[in-house]
This record gives structure tokens, sequence and C-alpha cells, in this order.
């Protein structure tokens, strides 16, 4: 797991984008070597978390681009993204564990109809994470490009409405905006 985030903020680096991943400790010295070497920056995601506002408030004012994974929809660093307006979102659910609510309770559904006017784009790593994502944020449809609301890729990452992606916060270079 280790190696694509290494490898994805040496490719965003490469392309000229400021990368910085917020990532659990400990991290191997391995990892923070080769994300020294391409000029990444790493933080704990505790600190980020710590205050909900506070963070929400450093990711409007230090990135263009918030790209998660690993981590829930409804969790803190997606709600701290949600209130970072304008910053735009992108989510990659790389996990096949089923839907844990078969209906859920008022808040669950606010906080997902929240991520589902927030997210820029929504990747999934099989046809069954689209569905269930999609029945999850309340899409109707899964969306085509070009269509309201976040796309919807399977497999892979085609990201139109950002034309660029950053690594889990990054800023976009001028060239790409």
């Amino acid at each position: 797991m280790e190696e694509s985030f290494v490898e994805f903020a040496r490719n965003a680096r490469a392309r000229g984008h400021d990368v910085t991943l917020f990532v659990r400790t400990p991290v191997h010295s391995w990892v923070t070597a080769e994300l020294d070497a391409c000029g990444a920056r790493w933080e704990p995601i505790l600190d980020l978390e710590a205050s909900l506002f506070a963070g929400a408030a450093r990711l409007r004012r230090d990135f263009d681009v918030l790209l998660f994974t690993l981590l829930p929809l409804r969790g803190r660093l997606s709600l701290q993204g949600a209130l970072a307006w304008p910053l735009r979102m992108i989510y990659l659910d790389e996990t096949s564990l089923p839907f844990d609510t078969p209906q859920p309770g008022a808040l669950r559904r606010l906080s997902y109809r929240m991520m589902q006017a927030r997210l820029s784009a929504l990747a999934c790593c099989s046809g069954y994470v689209r569905t269930r994502d999609a029945q999850l944020l309340g899409l109707d449809q899964i969306r085509s490009p070009g269509s309201a609301g976040p796309r919807i890729q399977f497999n892979a990452i085609v990201v139109e409405s950002t034309r660029s992606s950053c690594g889990a916060a990054g800023k976009l270079d001028s060239s790409s905006r």
C-alpha cells in the first residue's frame, strides 16, 4: 500500500504539483525517505483532525484539492473537507466492505447528502463499490461526464472537473487552473 502512495506523490511532483500526505503514524523510514527525495511533504493525520474547524480552515487556506482514501466518507477528514469550501474533494474508495446500515439514520443521511454536494469525483475499485457508494450518497444514477454531480469512475481515476489529481492534499500549479 505504501508503494502506491509514494508512486502517487512521485508522479504528482513530477508534474509540478505540491503534495502533502496526511498519514497515520508511525511511517516506515523508507517511505519518508522516498517522499523527501521527491519533494513531497507528509504530516500525521491526527494533527489535522485534532480540531475540526482549525483543520478545515487549514485545508481551505493551503490546498486546492483533497484526495482521500482508506478513510470513511462520513469521517472527520471528509467533514473537514466539506467545511473547507471551495476545496475540491475526490474520494478513492478502495474497499469492498458491505453497506453497514440498510436504513441509515437522519444524521448519517445528512452526512452522505453533504458529501454528494461536495465531491468533485468518486473513484471506485469495483462495480459493487460504485453501486454501493452511489446508493450511500443518494445518487439517482451513475453520473456520466458532463452531468451534474460527482463523476464516478470505475477502477481508475479520470477527473475532468478538476483537470488534475493531487496528493492527499495539494496545490494546483497555475498552468492547470
